[in-house]
Order: structure tokens, then sequence, then C-alpha cells
């Protein structure tokens, strides 16, 4: 229904900001390559491993095809869809903690196209 997405995280986790620029490439396209054939639909998504990033990743990362990509909390003031502030969540947190957590991470995605709006029941 369109509200789960998978996206990529590069198949070796790597720090993306001390990867040479071919290396870097093939990173983001394997990853990108890889889930597009295993689920047979456009991968448009990357987090950023460690959440970081800077000018030349977040520009390898829209060269590689990607829609946006989402990035440790607090790196940007203002918005840009390659830099989207990411939540992390842990193990055994309490409902009402994830749901505060998601709330506006999901406003986010929808202003942004990534996700499809409320559909009233049929």
């Amino acid at each position: 229904d369109g509200l789960i997405e998978a996206g990529s995280h590069a198949p070796s986790h790597p720090h993306l900001t001390h990867l040479s620029d071919d290396d870097l490439r093939r990173e983001l396209q394997a990853s990108k390559a890889a889930i597009e054939h295993e689920l047979k639909r456009p991968c448009e998504l990357i987090a950023y491993p460690y959440g970081e990033h800077d000018a030349r990743v977040r520009h390898a990362v829209q060269e590689a095809g990607y829609s946006a990509a989402f990035a440790a909390p607090g790196r940007s003031l203002r918005f840009d869809r390659f830099q989207v502030p990411r939540t992390a969540f842990w193990r055994n947190e309490s409902p009402a903690r994830v749901a505060a957590k998601t709330r506006f991470s999901v406003r986010v995605a929808r202003e942004l196209g990534l996700t499809p709006t409320r559909r009233s029941p049929r």
C-alpha cells in the first residue's frame, strides 16, 4: 500500500565521506541496483551510513538516481531532500515514545511526496 519503503544503506556500510569518488559511486550504484533487482521496483531513498554526508556525497547520491536521503538528526537547519533528518529507534522503547518519534518524520515524508497521503476508509 506504499506505507513501507525499502531504501539503501550502502552494501558495505562505509563512511561515505571517506571514500574516493569511484568507490563512492560504486557503493551507491551497487546498493540501489541490488535492491531494485530483488524487489522489482525502484529504490529511491538512502539513509547515509552513520548519518554522515557532505556536499560531494549528496551530489553523488543525486547522480546515482536517488530522490532523497536521510541524514543524522540536527545536520541542517534548512530543508533539503538530501539531508532529511532521520530518527533512530531502539529496542524496548515504549509505544508512546515510538509514536512521538514518528509523527514528525511521517509529516515530513508526506510533504516530500515520499509516502501516500492518508486515505479515507472504504
